[in-house]
């Protein structure tokens, strides 16, 4: 299972009501969806906000033997309640049906990231 198997894109195509289930907005804001075939088109924004960073950082780190390690940085940070769809306002929640977070056994996009992680090998330290 790849990171193009979340459901967002097709939760997005089935339009919008008064709130929607994502997992891409907890991993950071904004996202633009370009057109594509019968795809949603549009941008999804913090509710308060143009832009809410990302609370996982991905960085090379280079050890002083000369190899190069992948690092990934998980920041504490709120969780969006709510985003903006082409300005409208929704509320948002994760979706309990994405099959990423299903299966990763993931409750939260975030520890999707984590349990990826993990499964390709990163060692979890906790400061």
């Amino acid at each position: 299972m790849d990171g193009c198997e979340w459901s967002d894109h097709r939760t997005l195509k089935n339009g919008v009501q008064g709130s929607i289930a994502l997992a891409k907005p907890y991993l950071g804001l904004p996202i633009i969806y370009q057109k594509f075939d019968q795809a949603f088109e549009g941008s999804l924004t913090s509710e308060t906000t143009d832009r809410m960073s990302s609370p996982i950082i991905l960085r090379p780190i280079k050890f002083a033997d000369g190899t190069i390690r992948p690092m990934i940085v998980f920041l504490p940070g709120r969780n969006p309640t709510a985003i903006r769809i082409d300005g409208q306002k929704v509320d948002l929640e994760v979706p309990v049906t994405d099959p990423v977070l299903n299966s990763l056994r993931a409750t939260h996009p975030i520890d999707a990231v984590r349990m990826a992680a993990i499964r390709e090998g990163f060692i979890e330290v906790k400061w």
